[in-house]
């Protein structure tokens, strides 16, 4: 599924971060898998091989896109807007930030700070990921949040306390992406991103303080 996420969209490499963590903690599957979801992609292009295109065409496809835009964000709700614009003197600054707090996120995972044990956390901890890297990450465009906003859906449903946030999610996409597409809503953009950050932070704020209370139950009940 992962290989076909990839044959539609690049934008897939956001959950890689938390499949890659999920790895790492739990080992439950093969590291080959990640090597069948490259394969998986690469056979979504058979149609184009057989008319001609190069064996290698999905690789440098997206590998060129990766340097097509050279602004901090375009029209997405970039932390970096807060910042600067200055792509030549963030992106690097940019791409460090967002692989550090992902490298925090698998320490708190590897520390049990952040449980992925139960299906609510789990799709929160890959919600928080997918979140993470397009607000931090450098250009960025509006609708690179798709994941985010089908993953907060998800979990309204499992808990009705993330609607909150869900509701600011997509209300920012909906702003963001008019402003791209018709021109309309741009004095709300800079409302969007301090909204969008400010939401984040205390997604995060949930995130850890629902997996101590629930460390903390745990212990309760052996205790018991």
């Amino acid at each position: 599924m992962l290989g076909l996420g990839f044959s539609f969209k690049f934008q897939t490499i956001f959950i890689v971060p938390f499949i890659i963590c999920y790895y790492v903690y739990k080992k439950r599957f093969s590291i080959m898998y990640f090597l069948a979801s490259v394969g998986i992609f690469w056979l979504s292009g058979l149609p184009a091989y057989l008319n001609g295109r190069n064996l290698l065409a999905p690789f440098k496809i997206y590998a060129n896109q990766t340097g097509t835009y050279k602004q901090m964000s375009i029209s997405a709700p970039s932390f970096w807007i807060l910042i600067g614009n200055d792509y030549k003197l963030l992106h690097q600054t940019a791409i460090i930030l967002t692989v550090t707090l992902c490298g925090i996120a698998l320490y708190l995972i590897m520390s049990g700070k952040i449980n992925l044990e139960n299906a609510t956390s789990y799709m929160a901890a890959a919600a928080w990921f997918t979140w993470t890297c397009p607000l931090f990450l450098p250009a960025m465009h509006e609708r690179y949040t798709y994941l985010l906003d089908i993953l907060l859906v998800i979990l309204t449903f499992m808990d009705n306390k993330y609607l909150k946030y869900a509701a600011i999610s997509i209300l920012i996409s909906i702003i963001t992406n008019c402003a791209s597409l018709f021109g309309t809503w741009h004095f709300a953009i800079q409302w969007c991103i301090i909204a969008c950050v400010l939401a984040w932070v205390h997604f995060t704020y949930t995130l850890l303080n629902d997996n101590k209370n629930s460390n903390q139950e745990e212990i309760a009940t052996e205790q018991s």
